[in-house]
Parts: C-alpha cells; sequence; structure tokens
C-alpha cells in the first residue's frame, strides 16, 4: 500500500510541476491591410509593439545608449477572442484619441489599450474620457510603455 501511496503522490506532483507553466505575454502590431487607408481626419498613429522584439541578455550590448520602453501606465478599453474585430474597434479609438492604441495579444485576448502614459494621474484622465465616450469597462494598468 505503500508503494502505491507514493506512486499517487509523485504523479500529482508531475501533475502539478508541469501543468503550471508561465503563460507568455505578445504584443502584436496592427498592420494596415493592403489596399486599406485610414479615413483622411485620422491621425496617423498606427498600432506599435508595446515591447522590443528582443532585449539583450545582462552584459550583453544593445548597441543602443537607452532602452526604447520604461515602465507606466496605460489605460485598457476592450478585450476581444479575435483579431478582425479587435481591429476595427483599434480603428475607431484612433480617432477618438490622440494618445497611442495598441493591441496586446495575451493568451486568448487581443486587448485594446491606450497610451504610454508616465504619470498614473493623467492614465486615470483618459480612463474617464474613456468612459465618457461608453467605454465603461476601462481601467489603468501598469506596464511597459514606449518611450515619447
Amino acid at each position: 500500500m505503500k508503494i502505491g501511496s507514493y506512486s499517487l503522490v509523485l504523479f500529482l506532483t508531475m501533475i502539478l510541476a508541469f501543468g503550471c507553466g508561465k503563460s507568455r505575454k505578445q504584443t502584436t502590431p496592427v498592420e494596415e491591410a493592403p489596399g486599406r487607408e485610414l479615413p483622411s481626419e485620422a491621425p496617423d498613429n498606427r498600432v506599435q509593439p508595446g515591447f522590443p522584439e528582443a532585449m539583450p541578455l545582462p552584459g550583453e550590448e544593445s548597441g543602443e545608449d537607452e532602452p526604447n520602453t520604461r515602465y507606466g501606465y496605460r489605460v485598457q478599453v476592450a478585450a476581444f477572442t479575435q483579431m478582425d474585430p479587435a481591429e476595427a474597434r483599434a480603428a475607431e479609438l484612433r480617432r477618438l484619441f490622440d494618445e497611442p492604441v495598441y493591441i496586446v495579444h495575451e493568451g486568448l485576448l487581443y486587448k485594446i489599450q491606450v497610451g504610454d502614459f508616465v504619470s498614473r494621474d493623467r492614465a486615470q484622465e483618459i480612463r474617464r474620457r474613456a468612459v465618457d465616450l461608453g467605454l465603461d469597462g476601462a481601467f489603468v494598468i501598469d506596464t511597459m510603455i514606449n518611450k515619447q
């Protein structure tokens, strides 16, 4: 009976260890489809990735004097399970906000985030504006932002 108990404990430990892997966060830039153009009144602030494509390892030279990102805040205004509706909403939001609009692919969701804010207060201002525009679920997140 002891061997069976030890086998069960070992089996459950392995399931727990291998089943609790960390999910990866991936930021996907939105690119315009060929032949599609934004209306002339839309600002040209296309969605850009929130993180650099490759970060150098500690001790390696990046070839740059400073990193392009830093810690800051964004306002998350929506999330979708498919890219097409996320792109459509991002296009609408680009016309409503002067700040950059990002689509961040994380897990099964395409999250739409607005801005690159150093100040949480400024992010809260944009969150209030988003709520006034009918985006009731908007909230401020701590994340890596692009330097301005």
